[in-house]
């Protein structure tokens, strides 16, 4: 216990207050991340956005809900041997295969019912980050994403990541007979029609899971 809090006094409120902030999208928002941790929403959202230091045991009820170590939201670093889990960073290449990102790049720290509860398997989840606004404002750019990679083809409506060589697309798909519409929600973009049986580039890369953060 001493260790947590002598490595959380010497960062800074800011990088402590963002992973707060996303294990509250976690939960579901502040609403009920305020009712979980037993505080109030103003007090609350000073902690989110580092305006003060969260107290200990508030804070371990919101990771046990979330499913981070509590380490994790005082360091950043998930410590061994506590049954936590890591969750890396992945990237689609042009074919739209998963290629994994360093090691220190957007890295999530999970305790070991995590994928349990959330129905994903380890080994193909991981964590991209939105690039542009086409899915704003429910994915605004720099938006973190839990992308579940089992899928092989398209079975069920939602928010999925598409390759093509030389992009990748986040959109949402909606099934109408044999055809599927990839849906922008930023209405600047176009809508788009992949028709049964039609040949296209795009590959499938994974499906959107969990929204990490909207912001």
């Amino acid at each position: 216990m001493r260790r947590r809090e002598e490595i959380s006094e010497d960062q800074p409120d800011a990088e402590i207050a963002a992973r707060i902030s996303l294990a509250i999208e976690m939960v579901g928002g502040r609403p009920r991340a305020a009712a979980i941790m037993k505080v109030s929403q103003p007090g609350l959202r000073k902690w989110a956005v580092g305006e003060a230091r969260a107290p200990l045991e508030p804070l371990a009820r919101l990771s046990r809900a979330a499913g981070v170590s509590l380490d994790w939201i005082a360091t950043g670093i998930a410590p061994l041997g506590d049954g936590s889990s890591t969750i890396p960073r992945f990237a689609p290449d042009a074919s739209g295969s998963a290629v994994h990102q360093p090691a220190d790049a957007d890295t999530l720290a999970v305790h070991k019912d995590f994928f349990s509860a959330h129905r994903l398997d380890p080994q193909r989840t991981g964590i991209v980050r939105v690039v542009g606004d086409a899915m704003s404002p429910d994915l605004n750019d720099g938006a973190l994403v839990i992308i579940d990679m089992r899928p092989a083809n398209f079975t069920d409506e939602g928010i999925w990541v598409l390759g093509r060589p030389g992009a990748s697309l986040v959109r949402r798909l909606v099934f109408k007979g044999d055809a599927a519409h990839r849906i922008a929600i930023n209405k600047a973009y176009d809508d788009t029609v992949i028709k049964g049986g039609e040949q296209t580039s795009l590959k499938i890369w994974g499906r959107v899971a969990l929204v990490l953060s909207a912001r």
